[in-house]
This record gives C-alpha cells, structure tokens and sequence, in this order.
C-alpha cells in the first residue's frame, strides 16, 4: 500500500509540474539562447510518439555484404579431366569492395575463361577463385573450366572444393559403358549424374569400365555399324594480295569412329606452312602432291575432329583485267560440302566464270580457323556439295573505274590543247 501512494504521488508531482505557469517554477540561470516552453501534456505525448516512430523507420543495413546465390556446374567427364562450366549467381547489397571467394585454388583447376562483367570481374584472390567487385547489384555469369584428375592407378580423383554459397549442385554426362563414376550423395540420371557437395566440395572419382565387363556387353549388344569417316564440311579463306601472293585456310570437320588415316591433295604450286589437328599443331610435310596422317576424334566419346591447313601459293601480279584461276585441296574421304570464301583487292570488280564451285550466299558465322589471319578485300562466296576431287573456280577481274574517271560532257568541255 505504501509503495503505491508513493507511486501516485509521484505521478501528480509530475502533473502539477507541467502545468504550472512558467513564472512559478525555478529555472536556472541560462544565456540568451536557452529558454523553455510549456506544453500540454496530449503534445508532449504527441511528440514523444512521433520521435518513436522516426526512430522506427530508418532502415537497417544488410546483415552482410554480399552472398553468392548458387554455383551450379555441369560438363563432361573425360578420360583424365572434367570440363565443366559454372553459373554462378550472386547478389551484393552495399558499395565498397568486396570479395566473394567462388572455387578454392588448386594447381588442378584451370580456368578456361573469364568472362567480360559489366561491372566487377574474376581473379585469384585469397587462394580462391573470387568475384571482386565495388558495385551493388546482382551478377550473373558463366566460367569455363578444366578439373584434372589425380591419378591412383586406373582411378582418377577430384576434389573441388567450393567457397560460401547458398547452393550448389554438379552435374557430370558421361558414358557408362566407358566410365565407372563413384561419388557420395550422387543421383543418377538418363545421361550422367547430379552430384552435391559434402562438407563444401565435391570428391568423385571414375576408372574405365573393365575389359570383361566391356567384353560382355560387346557379345550382349548387337553390333552397332562403325561410322563411315567423312568430311561433313570443308571450310576455305583464300585472301589474295596485289602482289600476286595467296594465302590459303581449309578447315576439315570430320566425323569418325576411332584413330583413322587420312590424306589431303595439294595442287602444285602450294607450299605448306601449318597443320593443326583437332586445334594442336603437327609436324607435317608434302610428299607426293599429298599430306598424310591419323586423324582422331578431338574427345573421347565425340566422334567429330577438326583438320586445318595454312598454304600459301604465288600465282603472280594482278593485270589490269584478266582471270583468276583456283584448284584447292581437297580429302581423301568424302566431303558432304566445301565453302569456299574468297578476299580479293579492292581496286577490282569479280564476277564468276566457272568451275565445280559455284556463286552462294556467305555463311552466317565465320569458321573457327586455328590460325587467325586479317581478311581483306572484296568477299565472294563460292560453293560445292559432295566433293571428291580438287575443287576449281575462275573468277574474272577487270579494273573498278567507279568514281574515278570524267564523264564524256566533262571531257568535253575541257580546252584542247
């Protein structure tokens, strides 16, 4: 009872206080800036209310930041690698730089890529593959990469291991028949496997299938008809100088099963600089009017390949008007079609005369040459299907006099001499 007549009296002190005139209470002394008001108790609470409110509504800063989203990988498992590619999602919610560190360093992960960001980019950052940036605002991007595999006998082991994120998933293709993957927490799939990562990395191993187990499948299985090795499509620049000179690309996309020979008709007068299979480059050399060697698919399990040949001829100078005359190289398989794109000087107009390839519109995307080479001048497209002797074309050329010359009424009007 005590303790709440202390608590009422309390209370009214309070009232009385503010509601006393201002000369009846004691102020103490203050310079000319101080002062005091009075006010009704409803404003005081009225204010006490709002001051609560603006507290309330400022807004709170992220608990982090900056999160990566997900890292999901896909790719191909090989005989001693895994090319993989990662999608990674991340979001960062303040400026100022901030690293996110993506995949752990290792000297068996190899970056095929980085990939061009509007704002921030990739690299090497506290012993992880990281996304360094200074910009808020989400990202979204793509890395090609390369994992090779540690070698236990037969087996092959990776372990990749992951930085901080929120998901992360790895989805492996391969061939069953070829591999055997083992891996913890793996779903198998029609086409491979989804793996998922245990204690922030994926640990898989595979080893090929064993020979008595192929051997069984071999006599189980009808026999599947080996694929004929054929060239599905040729692709040839010629760029072709004032000074009488060529230069001459023919890319070879093949289609086998397996190591297979091939050989490839050089016309005379070329002279071979470069031989590229499947991207790598080749010791080679003319004999007999042929290049000769073993082709391979460029992946196990893949059956395309890629040859490439860089030449070069010299036909002599360009006359004033004339012919130009082509035979190219051509394979010993059987090409499916041959496109030929030919990079002719400025100063002259073309028109087609003949041979076995004939005047078509120009590919949409250029072909992927190992050599990279300037191509200028005047383009003609030429094309052939179902190629088994050295292609052939004949361009003629006259002089381009556009814009160049006086018109008669002009000559004419000119004082004789």
């Amino acid at each position: 009872m005590r303790t709440a007549l202390c608590i009422l009296s309390a209370a009214l002190a309070l009232v009385l206080s503010l509601s006393l005139p201002t000369a009846a209470r004691a102020e103490p002394a203050s310079d000319s800036h101080s002062g005091t008001a009075q006010l009704p108790l409803s404003e005081l609470l009225d204010l006490r209310r709002e001051l609560d409110l603006a507290r309330s509504a400022r807004p709170e800063s992220a608990p982090v930041a900056a999160v990566v989203e997900k890292v999901e990988l896909s790719g191909l498992l090989l005989d001693d690698a895994a090319e993989l590619t990662a999608h990674v999602e991340a979001k960062v919610f303040s400026s100022g730089w901030q690293v996110l560190p993506l995949l752990r360093k290792d000297p068996r992960l190899h970056v095929l890529g980085f990939p061009r960001l509007d704002s921030g980019t990739l690299s090497m950052t506290n012993s992880s593959l990281s996304l360094v940036t200074s910009q808020a605002g989400p990202y979204a991007f793509d890395v090609g990469l390369r994992v090779q595999g540690k070698a236990e006998g037969k087996k092959r082991v990776v372990r990749l291991a992951l930085g901080a994120s929120t998901v992360a998933s790895l989805k492996l293709k391969y061939d069953p028949a070829l591999f055997k993957l083992e891996a913890p927490n793996a779903v198998l799939q029609s086409d491979g496997a989804l793996l998922f990562p245990e204690e922030g990395a994926f640990n898989f191993s595979w080893e090929p299938v064993a020979e008595t187990l192929a051997a069984r499948a071999k006599v189980e299985a009808p026999k599947r008809p080996a694929i004929e090795p054929v060239v599905e499509r040729a692709r040839v620049s010629v760029v072709s100088t004032l000074a009488g000179r060529r230069i001459v690309r023919v890319l070879f996309e093949l289609k086998l099963e397996g190591p297979k020979p091939i050989a490839v008709k050089i016309p005379d007068g070329y002279a071979l600089e470069r031989v590229y299979l499947n991207g790598a480059p080749r010791a080679q050399a003319i004999e007999g009017g042929r290049v000769s060697l073993e082709a391979s698919p460029e992946r196990s399990g893949d059956p395309r390949g890629r040859l490439e040949l860089l030449l070069s001829e010299e036909p002599g100078r360009f006359m004033l008007s004339g012919a130009l005359r082509f035979t190219l190289p051509s394979a010993s398989w059987r090409t499916d079609e041959y496109v030929v794109e030919l990079h002719l000087p400025e100063v002259f107009n073309y028109r087609w005369r003949g041979g076995s390839v004939s005047p078509c519109e120009a590919p949409p995307e250029p072909a992927p040459f190992a050599s990279a080479l300037p191509t200028p001048g005047k383009p003609m497209c030429l094309r052939q299907a179902l190629v088994f002797e050295p292609p052939t074309a004949e361009v003629a050329y006259d002089v381009d006099l556009t814009g160049k010359y006086w018109t008669g009424v002009q000559a004419s009007s000119s004082p004789t001499p």
